[in-house]
């Protein structure tokens, strides 16, 4: 039995239908996106009328819920103004919490929004305690870790960082780590990072033999079935995936998890709600590394069929053909079915599966056409003319059911519930001779004789649920606090009074004391107009420390940066030592390190030290904390950023300079324009040229080769990277055309890097990728989608 409180059920709100639906079955708290700033933009999302609207509702209902707001996208300088008023919005209605990628933005909120709470995004790719005490610094008080963790490991992180944890229990996932996925963006110019994912992952792609497959396409993650290791964690949230989902979808999803947080969930419940919510949107389901880090790939990858399966209800038997021509085909349903139903079956290629609705059926050599039939029964269904013939033994799947499109009314909620309330926090204090409300600067009090409470454990309950009828007044209960160290007994009658007085007395209050501040542009970090231009440009290299010394040769850049991977150790290091200036070396730490790899990068990072290196390049906050640890006990260390930490906003820029970062690389997304927007400081090195990685993963593709040919003839590579694997293209990404407009820009510092492609660069010598003879396409002019 769990000794902690049961975890909040987080659903996906895409539209104000699906809000309704994730409420009416029971979600405790929704998220959603607004119109703009979203990581799903292509979802119907919220306008502020909407917004308003189902905020109202949520803090209204007899048990008050929660709306989280997803403001989880990269913010470029041009844009902030624009988000100042949805802010402001957000603060007015009371939103619980947002939910935010953008460290600048998040300076932002924390700044000038300080009523509103922080929640980490999984697009800040949290995967270690270092990263998570980072984010409690800045200001987070939620984190939704990365989905690629342990549910042990992210139960440490927040137990050691003394942070709330949300996890993902239910939803498509992404191959690539969230927040370190370029491929949609670099090759279609759309960014999953600004909302506009392509899902690139899902495409098919040919081997060397020209097999084609899904080597990247992920199944749905589902950890119904470890409920029971779930509860003995103390996570905050329980998270489904789905702003992309329709209402029907997400009622069913959050009603087979809230019956499982209830302790309802018997095997034929289990049986009969997995099924029903398969035949509404289902890939084929896995637990990911929910027990452990080792789940072989063909348990995380669906390489042979892309899209929407449903729930398999038998095997194709028989296909006859009748005189009229009419194919039937012949199966045993294990399912009850009824007409217009969908069916589906895995195509014998691989590929999107062969659906078709049910048009006629009728029972085995029976020529009488049903409306319905029992699950158990021999049938046939008439085939539509396009489909082809369909091979015997293949799976047949429910796709669609019209009893399930029936079994999850939704009532829509009168006028009245969706007028907004007020957030309240009180603290309600019991005396012998006094009883006090107050809150929001609010004080009431009232004389009172009361005596101690036969059971004063029941207090707080008959106190909040007093006071949860502060709708009927304009407000709704926030949070309560009791202090009663008497343990006195309170009648309900004296604490409704109390509750109207309270309410009379905030409603008179004037609105300018509610600290509707308005927030103006002017109230911002200015963005920088011009720099000073510059004539000679230098050079800095980043590579494997495992890549051959001839990359480099005699033609020395400014810097060379060496990446650490997790098996990096002493002896890649020292022959670099002994032939290249040690004032031209820097050692850069991977993204997404566990906490399992701290202690031993720690020990790599103090050998290093110990020989009197001081320069360091982290890729994201675990690298940063990671050596603020380290530093007390060593000399100060010059540490820069590399561009997956994307500050590509003013307050992001000055964030990096607080926490005494000495330059940063700027990313393959970023723009002239925003660039040019940037204060001076810290010293912006322009990323030049990469090999890019489109994917930065945990997972392994589930490929015989490593080399991959897209649908449009173009090659991409897979590397091992100590515990991560990159996938590339054989075309590096490259701005080098731009580098006159950059030098009189005032940017003269260049990064070529080759770090993701591992140990054996495409090329034998940096100076080549200066003026690569073909690249991927990029109008470094205009910002990304």
């Amino acid at each position: 039995m769990h000794k902690h409180p049961l975890p909040e059920l987080l659903a996906p709100a895409g539209s104000f239908d699906a809000a309704l639906a994730a409420f009416a079955y029971g979600a405790d708290a929704i998220y959603l996106g607004l119109s703009r700033f979203s990581a799903r933009a292509d979802a119907a999302n919220f306008d502020d009328e909407a917004f308003a609207r189902i905020v109202a509702y949520a803090h209204g209902l007899e048990r008050p819920r929660k709306v989280y707001v997803t403001l989880n996208t990269l913010l470029e300088t041009r844009e902030r103004a624009d988000l100042l008023p949805s802010l402001a919005l957000l603060r007015d209605v009371g939103v619980d919490a947002v939910i935010v990628q953008d460290l600048g933005l998040a300076a932002i909120i924390h700044q000038h929004f300080p009523e509103i709470q922080l929640h980490a995004s999984t697009q800040l790719a949290c995967t270690s305690t270092a990263g998570a005490r980072a984010l409690v610094n800045l200001g987070f008080t939620r984190i939704v870790t990365a989905r690629e963790l342990t549910l042990e490991e992210a139960a440490t992180i927040g137990q050691k960082a003394k942070v709330e944890i949300e996890v993902f229990v239910h939803g498509a996932l992404c191959y690539s780590i969230s927040g370190l996925c370029l491929f949609s963006s670099l090759t279609t110019g759309r960014s999953g990072n600004r909302g506009r994912c392509a899902y690139c992952c899902r495409q098919s792609f040919r081997d060397g033999e020209g097999k084609s497959s899904h080597p990247f396409s992920m199944r749905d993650l589902a950890m119904i079935d470890e409920m029971e290791t779930l509860l003995k964690y103390p996570f905050a949230s329980l998270k489904i995936e789905g702003r992309m989902k329709n209402p029907l979808y997400v009622a069913a999803v959050t009603d087979l998890y809230r019956t499982a947080l209830d302790g309802k969930l018997t095997p034929t419940l289990l049986k009969e709600k997995s099924d029903n919510l398969r035949t509404i949107f289902s890939r084929p389901w896995t637990p990911l590394y929910a027990q452990s880090t080792t789940t072989p790939p063909e348990k995380i990858i669906d390489h042979l069929c892309i899209g929407h399966r449903g729930t398999p209800i038998g095997k194709v038997q028989t296909i006859i053909r009748d005189t009229d021509g009419t194919r039937w085909l012949g199966f045993t349903t294990t399912r009850a079915l009824e007409k217009h139903d969908g069916l589906q079956v895995d195509p014998p290629t691989g590929g999107r599966p062969i659906g078709f609705a049910v048009d006629r059926m009728r029972e085995f050599k029976s020529y009488k056409n049903q409306l319905t039939m029992p699950a158990g029964k021999r049938i046939e269904v008439a085939l539509p003319r396009d489909v082809s013939d369909l091979p015997k033994g293949a799976i047949i799947y429910c796709s669609a059911s019209q009893a399930v499109r029936r079994a999850f009314p939704v009532k829509q909620p009168r006028a009245t519930e969706l007028r907004q309330l007020q957030p309240a926090a009180l603290t309600l204090r019991l005396r012998p001779s006094t009883i006090t409300l107050e809150g929001c600067g609010i004080t009431v009090s009232q004389p009172a004789t009361l005596d101690p409470a036969k059971s004063p454990e029941r207090s707080f309950t008959a106190a909040q649920k007093a006071l949860s009828r502060l709708g009927e007044e304009g407000f709704y209960l926030q949070s309560l606090h009791l202090d009663d160290p008497q343990g006195l007994f309170l009648p309900v009658s004296m604490l409704h009074a109390l509750r109207r007085a309270w309410a009379e007395k905030a409603r008179t209050l004037d609105e300018n004391s509610r600290d509707k501040r308005t927030i103006t542009e002017e109230s911002l970090i200015p963005s920088a107009k011009q720099h000073p231009s510059k004539t000679i440009p230098h050079y800095t290299v980043k590579l494997h420390v495992r890549t051959p010394m001839t990359f480099i040769g005699d033609d020395l850049p400014e810097e060379i940066i060496l990446t650490l991977d997790t098996t990096a150790s002493w002896t890649d290091i020292q022959p670099w030592l002994g032939n290249y200036p040690r004032e031209r070396l820097r050692f850069a730490l991977p993204p997404a390190l566990r906490d399992d790899d701290l202690d031993r990068m720690a020990n790599l990072i103090g050998r290093i030290s110990d020989k009197g290196l001081h320069r360091f390049e982290c890729a994201d906050l675990t690298g940063w904390q990671l050596l603020q640890d380290i530093q007390p006990y060593c000399e100060a260390y010059d540490i820069s950023a590399d561009w997956s930490w994307y500050a590509i906003n003013p307050e992001s820029v000055r964030r990096q300079e607080a926490m005494g970062i000495s330059f940063a690389v700027t990313g393959p997304e970023a723009n002239l324009p925003n660039l040019i927007a940037l204060p001076e400081k810290p010293q912006k090195v322009v990323l030049l040229t990469q090999y890019a990685p489109l994917f930065i993963a945990y997972n392994q593709p589930l490929a015989k080769s490593d080399t991959l040919i897209d649908r449009n003839g173009n090659t991409l590579h897979i590397a091992r990277l100590g515990r991560l694997w990159s996938t590339y293209d054989d075309r590096p990404w490259s701005i080098a055309q731009y580098q006159r407009q950059l030098l009189d820009a005032g940017f003269d510092t260049y990064r070529v890097d080759i770090s993701w492609t591992g140990e054996t660069p495409p090329v034998s010598h940096w100076r080549i990728l200066l003026a690569p003879p073909r690249s991927l396409p990029r109008d470094f002019e205009a910002p990304r989608l």
